[in-house]
């Protein structure tokens, strides 16, 4: 029996899971470890899923001629995935949608007393 090492609370957060919809109730060793056999079982799923979705979405219709540029897409396709392409799961909605915060609200107004400085060409 392989094992990870993996608190069922970490475990149920990376499934993105809530603890309390487990269907089982740990009855003992044997029941344990048939549970974390049925988690492990379910993340290998879920990341052959994801997997398949980047194959199919990202590197089949790709040709990358440097590892640059490689990356800057992967990671391009990555944000798209997290942020803004709807799934199925969660009532095609997207998982985490981006905040926007305009600049200038982000900062106070500068003090009267603060001039700026003339620049030098």
């Amino acid at each position: 029996m392989l094992t990870l090492n993996v608190s069922e609370r970490r475990a149920c957060r990376a499934l993105g899971q809530h603890r309390s919809t487990q269907r089982k109730v740990p009855r003992g060793k044997d029941d344990e470890e048939q549970l974390s056999a049925d988690l492990i079982e379910l993340a290998r799923r879920y990341v052959e899923s994801f997997n398949t979705r980047l194959r199919d979405e990202l590197l089949d219709g790709e040709i990358f001629y440097s590892l640059r540029e490689a990356q800057i897409v992967i990671e391009s396709w990555r944000i798209h995935y997290n942020t803004k392409r709807p799934h199925a799961s969660l009532g095609y909605r997207p998982p985490a949608p981006e905040v926007f915060v305009p600049a200038m609200a982000a900062w106070p107004t500068r003090p009267a007393a603060m001039v700026q400085r003339p620049t030098l060409n």
